[in-house]
């Protein structure tokens, strides 16, 4: 047994104890309005009893942009839809569809590969809007995983803590005497240099 919605059972979305949390990657969320048009050759639907959806992803691949890198995917969606026929009889009928699935997702900077992508279907809302076409809503998780030896890019900011390429000790000060003490000595070190008398260079 699925999820029912709008009274039909939909089987396909991943149940919330597979969507684990993965420790080296990022997930997206985001949604997809769709219509699905019946071939005139099938049967007119007069109520939907179940629908059984399942995403094949056919490829990916990656472009360098001056914001970075996107990865784009290409797959198709298939849909196997069992419903009652607009007719006297109310014949149950299968009906398959294939759709084509495209989506895409940025990496972060210093990225070099990824080892696996995932895309998950964690719900899905039909409903007939006449006896040839069905709308259909879904919300997807997209899962990215990273190889193990991917590094975050340093920042070129220098720290907080830092003045002038000195470091300061971020031990805690005890009063103000002692936060005025060290101003003191990094003033000494930015005037060690010893001064230049003007009046004996001019002589």
């Amino acid at each position: 047994m699925g999820i029912v919605r709008n009274h039909i059972n939909i089987e396909g979305i991943t149940r919330e104890k597979d969507l684990l949390k993965n420790e080296n990657g990022h997930t997206i969320i985001y949604s997809e309005a769709k219509t699905l048009f019946l071939p005139e050759d099938k049967p007119e639907i007069k109520s939907i009893y179940e629908i059984l959806i399942s995403i094949d992803i056919k490829s990916h691949r990656s472009i360098n942009t001056p914001v970075g890198k996107i990865v784009i995917l290409d797959g198709v969606k298939k849909y196997k839809i069992i419903y009652t026929e607009n007719s006297k009889v109310e014949k149950i009928s299968i009906l398959n569809l294939d759709t084509t699935f495209n989506t895409f997702t940025e990496l972060p900077q210093g990225l070099e590969d990824i080892w696996n992508l995932k895309i998950h279907v964690i719900d899905a809302y039909f409903s007939v809007i006449n006896p040839k076409k069905i709308y259909g809503h879904f919300l997807y998780l997209l899962d990215v995983n990273y190889n193990v030896n991917y590094k975050e890019v340093p920042s070129e900011t220098p720290p907080l803590n830092t003045y002038d390429g000195i470091q300061i000790k971020s031990k805690p000060l005890k009063n103000m005497y002692e936060e005025l003490s060290i101003s003191e000595d990094i003033e000494k070190h930015r005037h060690s240099n010893p001064l230049i008398d003007l009046d004996e260079e001019i002589l």
